[in-house]
């Protein structure tokens, strides 16, 4: 009777500090602060097709294009989310493309898709036709590149700029005369990236960069040295940024988006389990409507974006 005693009294002891376990454990990281000066309000799913949505851009035809990674395949839809055509190079195992990661159509003619499992640049025409590798990390050791992260187009002087995750350096390309100059990197005192991944560049020419392993948005004006970050405290590992109006920025991060001022406080968010759950790609702002294409329900969505 008094063995049994001893093991019921255990038992009871094991019970209780399952339980206690349970009630210490840490709960859900919670969503970043935010003050409630920019509301976005969940609209709905561009498009009816599954995706594996990665890098998306709009055209100055306000067609989207977005990266199907998963299906190795660049797709353009049109304002009301149809697929009007598509491009995945079978045709040519030249210009086939891997693993689109990003792509940029804000220069309004061509349409530029950043292959990261190749390292390579393809340019296409707005109906995705005519492909033409711009440029092949592999072929070209001189200036070979690492692993391509973000591309995005500076309409002012028509350069392109991608990231490099491999040394955290931004490459800019000269479209006119093909040059590539790569500056930064690690060990660099300016322009100095951890793990630069998707950008953008606003209306004033600054570069817009989402650094994944610093945490935060980098913001480098245009033809200047110096890097400044944003939201440093409110993000926890940001994969793209866009240019909103006011020159605000929506920064896709690791469980939501966050919209955040130039000193980087958060005003706005969508995802972080608020209003739902969501695994951000990238971002894309057009017309009042910010759209976030998501790995986890493998769709674009829409939030309606109002500021107080």
């Amino acid at each position: 009777m008094r063995v049994l005693t001893i093991v019921l009294a255990a038992l009871l002891m094991l019970s209780c500090a399952g339980k206690m376990g349970e009630k210490s454990h840490p709960p859900s990281t919670p969503p970043p602060a935010v003050t409630g000066s920019v509301h976005l309000t969940f609209i709905g799913v561009f498009g009816t097709e599954k995706m594996s949505p990665w890098g998306m851009s709009f055209g100055a035809d306000g067609t989207l294009y977005v990266c199907d990674r998963d299906h190795s395949s660049v797709i353009r839809m049109n304002s009301e989310g149809k697929v009007i055509s598509r491009f995945n190079g079978l045709e040519s195992r030249v210009e086939r493309i891997f693993a689109p990661i990003d792509v940029c159509a804000s220069g309004g003619i061509d349409i530029y898709v950043l292959d990261g499992a190749n390292s390579r640049i393809i340019r296409l025409d707005r109906d995705l036709r005519n492909a033409f590798v711009v440029y092949n990390g592999r072929s070209e050791e001189k200036n070979r590149f690492g692993t391509f992260n973000g591309i995005a187009y500076d309409r002012e002087s028509g350069d392109l700029y991608t990231t490099n995750g491999s040394d955290g350096s931004l490459i800019r390309m000269d479209m006119v005369s093909k040059k590539v100059s790569t500056t930064g990197g690690f060990g660099s005192e300016k322009k100095s990236l951890l793990e630069p991944i998707g950008l953008d560049v606003d209306k004033d020419g600054a570069l817009l960069v989402a650094d994944r392993k610093y945490g935060a948005a980098a913001v480098i004006p245009h033809f200047g040295t110096d890097i400044r970050y944003a939201g440093k405290e409110v993000l926890e590992a940001p994969v793209d940024v866009a240019a909103l109006p006011r020159d605000r920025l929506a920064v896709a991060d690791r469980r939501g988006v966050v919209i955040l001022s130039r000193t980087g406080t958060g005003e706005g968010l969508a995802g972080f389990g608020v209003d739902r759950e969501m695994a951000p790609r990238s971002v894309a702002y057009r017309e009042g409507k910010l759209y976030i294409s998501d790995a986890l329900s493998g769709s674009v969505l829409v939030y309606k974006y109002e500021t107080n």
